[in-house]
């Protein structure tokens, strides 16, 4: 093996022997972090929306939504004015 694979290795075992030691000390658990993530970003992209149909409410006067509870609007007219 080479010195570099060798030094590599060592690393990874380091680290993880590193975050095993220091994950009892911890105050809050970093399982939450993935789920607080999703969270802010779900919120950031609802807002998003928000505003971005109040803007085409505000310039248009009326929302309108083509679509069935499949989410595929099917042929002909189906106008549900907001």
């Amino acid at each position: 093996m080479a010195a570099g694979q060798l030094a590599f290795v060592g690393a990874r075992l380091l680290l993880r022997w590193s975050c095993t030691r220091l994950r009892r000390f911890a105050p809050v658990p970093l399982v939450h972090v993935p789920a607080y993530g999703i969270g802010t970003a779900a919120a950031f992209w609802l807002i998003q929306r928000l505003v971005a149909m109040d803007t085409v409410i505000s310039r248009y006067g009326k929302l309108n939504v083509l679509a069935n509870n499949a989410g595929i609007a099917p042929p002909g007219s189906m106008d549900m004015s907001f």
